[in-house]
């Protein structure tokens, strides 16, 4: 037995014949390629819910060896807790929603007011615009009679007064044409082939103007002054006389009539 063993021993510690070379066959299955199989899906990581008294900062949890530039991509991150909402002032909701309630009940009533206000100020406009018609129309029928009566007071004023102011004017100019007219008249009286004696009586100051007015021919007449208003001219059968007294009547019958 162990002379068996002593001779397998040189044969054991022998190191194999090198393999000849062959040619490479390509028809093997070695030379296609091996299909590399999908990695399996990673486990959806369960739903963390963040607890704002235990969360702690990143550096904290993350082990030691996460610090590699090449695994912090996959440090685990902690989501910041939502921000806690404030509990509802259920007092300060409904003052709230008073005043919203005022304020649209005070402009409702300020729109209405001004609807009210426009529609009363229309109808005073209209009454007095009736009125000032009606006072118009009343107004003026009272001073149309006013200025009637004013115009015939003014009237008569100004006819009693233009009366006697003209008064005097008039006898005037019933005077001068009075004089004109017994100057043409003794002038033609004169004039005849014989001619009477005439003589003229009358009021010194018409037989002054009459003695002016016929010039030359007044030699040949005989003046005498009397206290009568007419004058008178006698020549022979022949006797004019003025009507100075009766133009002087019928202008102060107008002159009292107006």
């Amino acid at each position: 037995m162990e002379g068996l063993i002593a001779r397998l021993l040189p044969e054991i510690g022998k190191a194999p014949p090198p393999a000849a070379a062959r040619a490479p066959e390509f028809d093997g299955d070695w030379f296609r390629p091996a299909q590399r199989s999908k990695p399996p899906s990673p486990a959806p990581a369960p739903a963390v819910v963040p607890d704002a008294q235990a969360a702690a900062p990143v550096s904290e949890i993350t082990p030691s060896g996460l610090h590699a530039p090449g695994l912090a991509a996959f440090a685990p991150v902690t989501l910041a807790a939502p921000p806690a909402q404030p509990a509802e002032d259920r007092e300060a909701l409904i003052a709230a929603a008073e005043a919203r309630g005022h304020e649209a009940g005070r402009a409702e009533a300020l729109a209405e007011a001004e609807e009210r206000l426009a529609r009363e100020r229309a109808a005073f406009e209209t009454r007095l615009a009736e009125a000032r018609r009606d006072w118009a129309e009343t107004e003026g029928t009272v001073l149309a009679g006013q200025l009637a009566a004013a115009f015939a007071g003014l009237d008569a004023t100004l006819s009693e007064r233009v009366a006697r102011l003209l008064a005097p004017v008039l006898d005037q100019a019933l005077r001068r044409q009075a004089v004109e007219a017994l100057s043409q008249a003794v002038t033609r009286l004169l004039a005849e082939p014989q001619p009477a004696a005439i003589s003229i009586t009358g009021p010194e100051d018409l037989i002054a103007a009459l003695s002016g007015r016929l010039g030359g021919l007044s030699a040949a007449v005989a003046f005498t002054a009397s206290d009568v208003t007419e004058v008178t001219v006698s020549a022979g059968e022949t006797v004019i006389e003025t009507e100075l007294s009766a133009w002087g009547r019928l202008i102060s019958a107008a002159v009292a009539e107006a």
